[in-house]
């Protein structure tokens, strides 16, 4: 894969996340409520108040979110740029293109260009669908969004037997469920079934596969060990510490939970592909605003995960290794995010969901991965070069 092709997806992601940033420059914006407590915590980074734990939320009488690596993540460029209330913004808008940029970095280990080139894709949908303004505020149930699909897609590498990869999604996952409690279940559910997967392939093969997976994984705990150091501290210094009182707010709810039958509508309308492609191309930025225009259905989410599994089966007539990993994937990632949403209670707001889009924009990827891949199939003569070069068979 030439290295123009990488570059040129980089720029395409990068470049409404920079502008947006310009532009915020003579806006004069100050944070208030969540986004300036956010603030406080970054300026802590450092000095001898530096966080242990992340944003103040709804958990119990005093309990926080699990962890403060966005906190670290944001001050460099915040202090760089003058540590100013643009200079947070601007930190807030390298965050979400470092989650981009690792995530087309992911894809681009797979040496195939049409893969880089439809996350690249999807990755500006789900810019567009969350809305560049929300891009640049640095609250936390917005910061993972990006990060997320990073994590999806280390997660399909990891399955396809890319070990090294076990690190990404260590990183990317972990700083979801620091940021914002709701990653929590959703990124150990993923990361737990996606290791299971690849042990019963190793176990299966009976080859190098099993002490490499060993490796790495040993490698990737001792990572999740050091990013998770600060809240371990803090759960060893204070009584009760947050870590516990998270558990204990969780095991423990107040409420009823919403439960399966709603959590399965809630699920589908984020798997809403035609909202993802069209939708919020004519008006951006509705999985957020909600106000901005109409947003996604349950009905077309039935229909478009209707077409998934139609393509699931295609895919596996094909034999397409890397296609079955990715439909498996989306499949899990389907059934763990709706399991963690029927554990909702209370009013089930939009901000406690939005890594659902993320597994919509894989499903997506999938659906159109497959149908290529089929193409392919039917048609040699388009792998004989009618397509450009840089974009290479599937297989």
């Amino acid at each position: 894969m030439p290295g123009w092709l990488f570059a040129a997806v980089v720029s395409a992601v990068v470049a409404p996340l920079v502008v947006a940033v310009v532009v915020q420059r003579n806006l004069h914006w100050n944070p208030v409520f969540d986004l300036a407590m956010t603030e406080l915590r970054v300026r802590d980074v450092g000095g001898r108040h530096t966080p242990l734990i992340g944003l103040q939320g709804r958990i119990g009488p005093t309990g926080s979110h699990p962890g403060p690596l966005s906190f670290y993540l944001l001050a460099p460029v915040y202090r760089v740029l003058g540590s100013s209330s643009f200079a947070l913004q601007a930190a807030t808008g390298a965050f979400h293109a470092a989650g981009a940029v690792t995530a087309l970095w992911v894809a681009r280990r797979r040496r195939d260009g049409r893969v880089l080139l439809g996350t690249g894709l999807v990755l500006l949908l789900l810019v567009q669908g969350y809305g560049l303004g929300p891009l640049t505020e640095p609250w936390n149930p917005h910061l993972p969004v990006l990060w997320f699909v990073a994590f999806l897609l280390s997660a399909w590498a990891v399955l396809e037997g890319d070990l090294p990869m076990l690190l990404v999604a260590v990183l990317a996952g972990s700083i979801g469920a620091q940021t914002h409690v709701p990653y929590l279940p959703v990124t150990v559910g993923i990361g737990g079934a996606v290791l299971v997967a690849r042990g019963i392939v190793a176990w299966r093969r009976r080859g190098e596969a099993g002490p490499s997976l060993v490796r790495w994984a040993g490698l990737a705990l001792l990572l999740g060990a050091l990013l998770w150091t600060p809240p371990l501290i803090d759960e060893v210094v204070r009584d009760p510490g947050n870590l516990s009182q998270i558990a204990d707010h969780l095991g423990n709810p107040a409420e009823s939970p919403i439960g399966m039958r709603a959590a399965v509508r809630l699920m589908a309308e984020r798997l809403d592909g035609w909202q993802l492609v069209v939708g919020e191309t004519r008006n951006p930025g509705t999985y957020i605003r909600t106000l901005s225009g109409p947003g996604p259905t349950q009905a077309r989410g039935a229909w478009t995960f209707g077409v998934w599994v139609v393509c699931a089966v295609v895919a596996v007539g094909l034999r397409h290794r890397g296609l079955i990993a990715l439909h498996g994937l989306v499949a899990v990632s389907s059934i763990i995010g709706a399991v963690s949403i029927s554990r909702i209670y209370g009013v089930p707001w939009h901000y406690l969901m939005l890594w659902g889009f993320g597994i919509g924009a894989l499903m997506l990827l999938a659906i159109v991965g497959t149908l290529l891949a089929l193409a392919m199939r039917w048609r040699p003569r388009l792998r004989a070069g009618a397509l450009p070069g840089a974009l290479h068979t599937l297989g």
